[in-house]
């Protein structure tokens, strides 16, 4: 499904998969890896209003702290270790230039000085399935 062509935006059809990679990630924004959803139980969770210009900057940091606070799926502390998901894995270059996935975690999460940070949690691929 994601490289199926669906989307039309300015007159050409997209995929999903051109819409993030070739357009969304070109932009060189990292924060928008917790905005864009996949669906699936270890992706961000989807935001429960609509991303706007005005306020995008205010959303996608509110996007990314809450990722990372969710142990079960942004960031998990364990001793000395802090595990984080497998998309600063993934995506490490787009993380790198902001920085460093280290310097852009630590952006969003206040964590102890010599705690190490390994993108490690395992990621679950089942579908987040809408519950009654």
């Amino acid at each position: 499904v994601w490289g199926k062509k669906i989307a039309p935006l300015l007159g050409v059809e997209y995929s999903l998969d051109q819409i993030e990679h070739d357009i969304l990630r070109k932009l060189g924004e990292p924060r928008i890896h917790f905005a864009i959803v996949c669906a699936s139980l270890s992706c961000p969770d989807l935001r429960t209003e609509a991303f706007e210009a005005n306020r995008l900057d205010e959303q996608l940091d509110d996007q990314t702290r809450h990722f990372l606070a969710n142990s079960g799926k942004g960031l998990k502390q364990e001793g000395s270790t802090a595990r984080v998901s497998k998309i600063f894995d993934w995506f490490e270059e787009d993380f790198e230039r902001a920085g460093s996935v280290e310097s852009f975690v630590r952006r969003y999460r206040d964590l102890p000085a010599d705690l190490r940070i390994r993108a490690s949690l395992n990621y679950d691929w089942r579908l987040n399935e809408q519950r009654d």
